[in-house]
């Protein structure tokens, strides 16, 4: 799951991310992209994610994996 700022910063993060499955969901007032974790190339996803970030100005995401919390930003 990666967490974002706004739903447009989750839209955006979901269409770079669509190629591994992505989907919006929404708690609340925050807005995540959850992405299918079958077989999932981590290297590739944060490439990805990395290009996003920095091409829409987006400082910063929580992303969460196997109940831990990292901060991705740019």
């Amino acid at each position: 799951m990666i967490e974002v700022g706004s739903k447009a910063e989750a839209e955006c993060v979901a269409e770079a991310l669509e190629n591994f499955g992505s989907g919006l969901q929404q708690d609340s007032e925050r807005w995540a992209v959850v992405v299918a974790q079958d077989d999932l190339d981590f290297a590739s996803l944060f490439a990805a994610l990395e290009g996003c970030l920095r091409v829409n100005a987006i400082p910063s995401v929580r992303v969460r994996l196997g109940g831990r919390s990292y901060v991705m930003e740019t």
